[in-house]
């Protein structure tokens, strides 16, 4: 058998990286081996051990290969040139959320991410990259409401906090059931939310949740 061309090498591993990302987001990573990956791509599993040492590096290539929308948001204030006011903001991130249902690839990465793999000890890579992506949208969020807007700092934490957790819940139950989520009214929602936020009074840090004598 002919050695294959570097091109070749390329596009096969291109392959399995593909069959990959599918079998995980629809089987879900626990429940697929590597024999299903072989099958599905076609090829031997000698082939994708020639390119990958196991299944948890070929989850790894699955999860570098995709960039999703907050992957290239600016993580601080000196970082943005043009600040958003609130409503573009709110229609930038429901653009962002748009993009993640309605690109095929990012779609099932997300569904890897949120869905489809279990968050154990073996398996940290995911949580690692899911806490890495929700870091970077709170500090975008912090970021471009401090540089756009007036208010306490306290006030844009409490924004960004409510908008991070608005965003993963609308991506988690759209990648479920698209028609459940209203995608269209997201960026009138969205800039509600950060005003009310960014409105509303801080609490007196002074008290206590546990009342008098908590």
């Amino acid at each position: 058998m002919a050695r294959k061309t570097k091109l070749e090498s390329l596009k096969t591993c291109e392959l399995i990286v593909d069959s990959a990302e599918q079998l995980f987001s629809s089987k879900g990573f626990a429940q697929t081996t590597l024999h299903d990956v072989a099958e599905h791509a076609g090829l031997t599993r000698g082939a994708i051990y020639w390119h990958f040492k196991d299944k948890t590096a070929l989850l790894d290539a699955v999860l570098a290969r995709a960039q999703l929308p907050w992957d290239a948001l600016p993580q601080r204030c000196d970082e943005i040139d043009r600040p958003l006011s609130v409503a573009q903001l709110a229609t930038f991130l429901a653009q962002c959320i748009e993009t993640i249902i309605g690109d095929p690839r990012l779609h099932r990465v997300s569904l890897i991410l949120l869905h489809t793999t279990e968050l154990v000890e073996d398996n940290r890579r995911v949580q690692v990259r899911l806490t890495r992506t929700l870091e970077r949208i709170g500090n975008f969020l912090a970021a471009m409401l401090g540089k756009a807007t007036d208010v306490p700092r306290a006030a844009v934490d409490r924004a960004a906090s409510a908008v991070k957790a608005m965003l993963t819940g609308v991506v988690y139950e759209a990648l479920i059931e698209p028609n459940a989520v209203a995608l269209g009214h997201l960026p009138v929602v969205l800039e509600h939310t950060l005003a009310s936020c960014l409105a509303a009074p801080c609490a007196n840090p002074s008290l206590s949740l546990a009342g008098p004598g908590g």
